[in-house]
């Protein structure tokens, strides 16, 4: 960094300056890139490839030396600062690290300039020392908020490439869903979740979560009443089993936000399908669909959380259905029905 001098006077350097904040920098830029590539490193080896290129930005006081800080030369030092910092097992691997090491310095570096220049009356022309193809800010109150805000700036670049990944991630098990019960059709968008593992506890069958607002729409009129009052549904079921046309009603206990022990309303549709990517429709195992009164995605990119047996399906369930479709029913309608009817002693 340099300090600004009165008339012709030679800017002063001070060379520990440069040291600390090269070496700040580096160990910021080598911790966000294995923040990136997922990459657990022992600090020391940071520490070291940080001081690694510490040094190598000290050569600014070695002109002799200037043939190091060539194109060739800061490629070679870069490749070194890896090696050090970050262990590999291939060269492909290696070269993967490289790269996102490039790109995590070229967007700090965008935004340490943004920052600087963000400061009341910077401007290209004052506080900015261009010299051998370099930039160096004037040592002020501004320059050293720049160096302040390079966490804050690694840590915005973890945030959004962490929500790249997870959008990313959902895109790819996001599902169109035709859901049929009696008379009633809705098409809906679900998220196949491997982490959803909830089951009826009676029949063993695959329960998925689904929004109030597509629930709704799905069970007979006389229930979605209900929904629209906002009868609390557990306490009316006695009276809506008795409802014409009213399907079979499961309680389902599940563990909802916060890890509080819950306990929802879940119907079987007569189908499921489902398509994926645009592909053929694929006929869905048995399953339910549980209400879910809370809306299951912030931004409201999905409408149900799917169970992944619903498609891959399970031993459980895995059987020759054209031979035992009357006892599968018989035996659903015994175990997992809800009876509302009191017990007479």
């Amino acid at each position: 960094m340099a300090i600004a001098a009165r008339g012709d006077a030679v800017p002063v350097i001070y060379a520990d300056v440069v040291f600390a904040v090269n070496l700040l920098m580096d160990g910021v830029i080598i911790i966000a890139t294995t923040l990136i590539i997922k990459r657990r490193v022992r600090p020391m080896r940071t520490f070291l490839g940080a001081v690694f290129g510490a040094a190598y930005a000290m050569l600014l006081f070695t002109p002799q030396l200037s043939f190091l800080t060539t194109w060739v030369g800061k490629a070679l030092a870069s490749l070194l600062m890896v090696v050090i910092a970050i262990p590999f097992r291939s060269l492909l691997e290696l070269t993967r690290n490289v790269v996102v090491l490039y790109c995590v310095t070229f967007v700090l570096a965008g935004a340490v300039l943004a920052l600087h220049f963000a400061a009341p009356g910077m401007s290209l022309a004052q506080g900015t020392v261009i010299s051998g193809g370099r930039i160096a800010f004037q040592t002020s109150v501004s320059g050293l908020a720049v160096v302040a805000a390079i966490p804050i700036a690694m840590w915005l670049l973890h945030v959004a490439i962490g929500r790249a990944r997870r959008i990313r991630h959902q895109s790819q098990s996001l599902v169109s869903v035709t859901a049929s019960l009696g008379e009633n059709q809705v098409e809906f968008v679900g998220l196949l979740d491997t982490g959803n593992q909830l089951h009826d506890p009676l029949s063993g069958l695959p329960v998925c979560l689904l929004d109030a607002s597509v629930f709704e729409r799905l069970v007979p009129d006389s229930m979605g009443i209900l929904f629209q009052k906002g009868v609390d549904l557990l306490a009316a079921i006695p009276n809506l089993a008795h409802e014409p046309g009213m399907p079979k009603l499961h309680l389902v206990p599940f563990r909802g936000a916060g890890g509080a022990q819950k306990v929802t309303i879940a119907i079987r549709p007569d189908q499921l399908w489902v398509t994926h990517d645009g592909a053929d429709r694929v006929l869905a195992r048995p399953c339910l669909l549980a209400l879910h009164m809370d809306p299951l995605s912030v931004d409201a990119r999905f409408e149900a959380i799917l169970h992944t047996e619903i498609l891959t399906g399970d031993d459980r369930h895995d059987r020759n259905t054209s031979t035992q479709k009357s006892e599968y029913e018989t035996s659903n309608s015994v175990t997992t029905a809800m009876d509302s009817r009191p017990i007479q002693n």
